[in-house]
């Protein structure tokens, strides 16, 4: 992983020089950075003094979706992600980088009960897992808890990995599209077939 100097964007190993200003890059490792994590301690108390301003979320929000990936800590057997209730809601222990996660693992409301391991997931893939998670009545995905913690409901996940993607899909959401459109279909062609009149849609 490497980062500008001067605009603190990050990009692949394999990157030169930055984008936006030509700058040569640095090594970085985003998973293994104190001072990512006060970087991102820094966006989260900037948003919440900004009241949730655009300009301030989009620059926290932007910055996660820019990770090469997030964490999640793991527990028990099942090996299924960490959750708590927060405010009464089933909320997903997300984390940006490893020292953020081991923060959390020293708070004092963690209960590690069978013990906990963590996994690294691509922002693609942890964002497909999420949505999934709905189904397990989790509502919310809280980031770097025990910190300056800041949270996205998972209805949202989606629309965010669109916006900071160029218009990017989620995989999953294409086929859930995708297979809606051929139920669709398949009702259409059938009620046409039994004379219900109209024609399909093309």
């Amino acid at each position: 992983m490497k980062r500008c100097g001067v605009c603190r964007r990050k990009y692949p190993a394999e990157a030169r020089f930055c984008g936006e200003d030509g700058t040569p890059l640095e090594e970085f490792d985003v998973l293994t950075s104190a001072d990512n994590m006060a970087a991102y301690d820094e966006l989260s108390r900037n948003a919440r003094e900004n009241q949730g301003s655009r300009e301030a979320m989009d620059t926290l929000w932007g910055a996660v979706y820019r990770l090469p990936s997030w964490l999640f800590l793991l527990r028990g057997e099942e090996m299924v992600p960490y959750t708590c209730l927060i405010e009464g809601k089933k909320s997903v222990m997300v984390f940006t980088d490893h020292p953020a996660m081991q923060r959390f693992v020293k708070h004092p409301d963690y209960q590690p009960g069978d013990g906990y391991s963590a996994m690294i997931l691509t922002v693609e893939s942890a964002s497909e897992m999420l949505l999934r998670l709905r189904s397990h009545g989790a509502e919310v995905m809280l980031f770097n808890y025990g910190g300056d913690g800041f949270l996205l409901p998972l209805d949202n996940v989606a629309g965010l990995y669109h916006y900071f993607n160029n218009g990017r899909e989620l995989p999953c959401v294409v086929d859930a599209r995708f297979r809606a459109d051929i139920e669709r279909s398949a009702r259409e062609i059938e009620e046409f077939e039994r004379g219900g009149g109209g024609r399909p849609s093309k």
